[in-house]
């Protein structure tokens, strides 16, 4: 990775050197100074966070070749997508095969580099479900089908506590449960939204937006080009820098909790079958933080470990990666979760990610030429892979029907909002509840959750029927019935709320 400081810009605040997790700047003479450029794991804390915009980061993995990186062709388009994550290139997908011209503006140097590890699981809502044959995977659902081979089946997803305490976590056979490449599903994405006409710009950082009277009318480049467009499409991921510059109430206040992950990343060369875990408990030695942490197994290995805190700053006193390290060498729950030997092998990539955790969700995804979509508006910090493709889609979807009428109004854009549904928005508030454990509950709390969450079989919540999750929940209410009686704050926990 590569960290830039412009020094004429720098005022000395020292905010990056207080958000960064790998201490890899530090302030001499009134300046941020670049220390250890070795240790950068391109999480874009400095760049996000630095008020004057003196940060940069160039996140290029080792080895990768020239960065894929070109000068937008014109000044206009039909389509501004800000971001190629899931989200923004499935929106871009839907309305360039509509004939719409989109153009696509990414930070990153190149496709096939996500934002942040997530272990792969694709967990897709009802209807979407993954079909996965010769050569790919299709989503019927979404009408989106990709050319990839970065699979592997998923059989286990579970949850590991104190002790090796841990739920049920075999998934059913007939399941349609895979762990994807994040990295190859991205590119993969990219390459089906430019056959079908979108134009995608890698290494082009949008820093504002172009106002049409009240209305968004396109993006400002970080070079000062103006890109003007009907329609512009926040789907900038988490930080959300834009969608707050649009006027959407994205808040990141004090019930916000903020996290920092490490991931150190393994080849599978043992062919383990896929896998995802959630570790809690026992993690203070690795730092003294609120943390949590997860493994996850498809074509790569992936380790990582995330701390909570209260505020954007990095709260541990040593590098992340040196804590991750520890972890790897000394917590024993790795032994029975990773295939082999993997915690002896040598560290292919260590990588990571801010993010934020948020204390209500954005109601309303659109405005006056403008929508948000992806883990923009979510209050769990993401939205997962197959929903950010689904949202993207149906964005895409209202978009093409605004264009069809020529206008981009708020009240046209309205329809963006009927993606959200009760159901999802249980799914994220589980979601962000389970991830804040760590921040609200003791040890000795700790281990009496994962006393009722042994008898839980994990896999049914996201890839049981109904019928099949009834049943489950039963079981679960009937083994734990004492311990609800005597603890019923810590098993509406285990329960996610």
């Amino acid at each position: 990775m590569l960290v830039e400081i412009d020094a004429q810009r720098c005022t000395g605040c020292g905010v990056c050197v207080r958000v960064c997790p790998q201490k890899v700047l530090y302030l001499r003479d009134g300046k941020a100074v670049v220390k250890h450029p070795e240790r950068c794991i391109g999480c874009f804390g400095c760049e996000d966070e630095c008020p004057v915009g003196a940060a940069r980061v160039v996140r290029a993995p080792r080895g990768m070749e020239t960065p894929e990186v070109s000068a937008p062709r014109g000044s206009a388009c039909d389509v501004a997508v800000i971001g190629a994550g899931p989200s923004g290139l499935a929106a871009a997908l839907t309305c360039a095969r509509a004939g719409l011209d989109v153009m696509v503006f990414e930070r990153l140097p190149r496709r096939g580099i996500g934002h942040h590890p997530d272990g792969g699981l694709l967990v897709a809502p009802p209807g979407m479900e993954p079909r996965v044959g010769d050569g790919g995977i299709s989503f019927p659902g979404l009408d989106i089908s990709l050319r990839m081979d970065a699979l592997r089946r998923c059989a286990e997803v579970g949850l590991v506590g104190p002790d090796g305490m841990r739920s049920g976590s075999r998934v059913p056979e007939e399941a349609p449960a895979w762990v994807v490449d994040k990295d190859a599903l991205l590119r993969a994405l990219a390459e089906e939204a430019q056959a079908a006409g979108a134009r995608l710009f890698y290494g082009s950082r949008v820093t504002d937006l172009v106002r049409r009277g009240e209305a968004v009318g396109g993006v400002v480049l970080e070079g000062g080009e103006r890109i003007r467009s009907r329609v512009t499409v926040c789907a900038e991921g988490v930080g959300a820098g834009m969608s707050i510059k649009a006027g959407f109430p994205v808040r990141r206040g004090p019930g916000a909790w903020h996290s920092h992950l490490v991931c150190a990343v393994f080849d599978n060369r043992e062919g383990a079958a896929g896998a995802l875990y959630y570790i809690n408990g026992q993690l203070d030695r690795f730092g003294g933080q609120q943390a949590f942490a997860a493994v996850g197994v498809g074509e790569r290995v992936q380790v990582m470990l995330i701390f909570l805190s209260r505020t954007r700053f990095y709260p541990a006193g040593e590098p992340m990666s040196s804590y991750i390290e520890r972890f790897l060498r000394e917590d024993k729950r790795l032994g029975n979760l990773l295939p082999g030997a993997v915690a002896d092998r040598p560290v292919e990539t260590i990588t990571g990610c801010r993010s934020i955790i948020r204390d209500s969700w954005v109601g309303d995804m659109s405005g006056d030429g403008v929508v948000i979509i992806g883990d923009t508006w979510v209050h769990s910090g993401e939205l997962g892979n197959v929903p950010s493709m689904a949202n993207g889609v149906h964005a895409g979807r209202v978009i093409i029907e605004a264009a069809r009428h020529n206008d981009f109004s708020r009240q046209r854009l309205a329809g963006v909002n009927t993606f959200i549904s009760k159901n999802l928005l249980g799914a994220l508030q589980a979601n962000r509840n389970a991830k804040l454990l760590p921040g609200l509950v003791s040890e000795e709390d700790m281990r009496m959750i994962f006393a009722f969450l042994e008898k839980l079989d994990y896999p049914l919540l996201f890839f049981g029927n109904d019928a099949q999750r009834r049943r489950m929940f039963l079981r679960f209410l009937l083994r734990n019935l004492h311990r609800f009686i005597l603890h019923p704050r810590l098993g509406r926990l285990a329960l996610g709320g």
